[in-house]
């Protein structure tokens, strides 16, 4: 047997999203008898240092905080509206991670509802791991342009060789219009089934095309995969 095709999502926090995804894909590597020729796996960007997250992270989350008048006081509220242009850096870590469990609760919330409608419940109970920039990957598939760039960056300070694929998950996927997945602390469970369900309207396609690029010349023509699409409302889980 050859080597395998090494594909890892990528996301933030290593989660959910990625988490999603990866589970997504051994589903359709189980489906197509496939364990034997591809490897996927899932890391986060901000796993081990997540006391000090991108700055844009945290003022995001700051910001949904505003208006949960539960999380914040008015001065802390007035803070979050005045200084997120932001001098402060130190002041508004401090009230994210004040904040950050409450969030967390809610997404372990969101994902124990939607885990079992999208038949991913045990894969979401994961351990995050830290993405590092491994030479033996064949593809990185990540959720948004600025993680792809962060990618790109850290293989390229290490001097290291940049897989073959490198793309954000829609885009890659072929669905014009929807370029990134986007999904943050303190959003509400529709937009995580939002996320959710791009994520899985994606992964086939990719998946589809990850054979043709790396394995289809050597092992023959995968069978025909049905490619679900977005309905007349959109991004959607039945």
């Amino acid at each position: 047997m050859g080597k395998k095709v090494k594909v890892q999502f990528v996301c933030n926090g290593n989660h959910d999203r990625s988490v999603a995804a990866e589970a997504f894909a051994n589903q359709w590597i189980k489906e197509h008898d496939l364990e034997n020729l591809i490897e996927v796996s899932s890391a986060g960007l901000f796993v081990t240092n997540k006391e000090s997250p991108a700055y844009d992270w945290v003022s995001k989350v700051l910001r949904r905080a505003v208006n949960r008048t539960n999380l914040l006081t008015p001065d802390e509220r007035i803070f979050v509206m005045q200084t997120m242009t932001l001098n402060d850096y130190d002041q508004a870590l401090e009230l994210f991670r004040r904040i950050c469990p409450h969030f967390v609760e809610e997404a372990t919330g969101y994902r124990e509802m939607l885990g079992p409608k999208l038949g991913i419940t045990e894969a979401l109970k994961h351990t995050p791991t830290q993405f590092e920039p491994k030479e033996d990957l064949d593809a990185i598939l990540c959720m948004t342009k600025d993680q792809r760039g962060r990618i790109r960056q850290t293989y390229n300070l290490l001097g290291k060789k940049i897989p073959p694929v490198t793309a954000v998950l829609p885009d890659f996927a072929g669905r014009m219009g929807e370029e990134e997945v986007n999904l943050h602390l303190g959003q509400d469970y529709d937009h995580y089934c939002e996320a959710m369900s791009k994520i899985k309207l994606c992964v086939g396609p990719i998946m589809e095309k990850i054979y043709a690029l790396f394995l289809e010349e050597s092992n023959g023509p995968i069978k025909n995969y049905p490619t679900p699409t977005a309905g007349p409302g959109g991004w959607h889980i039945d």
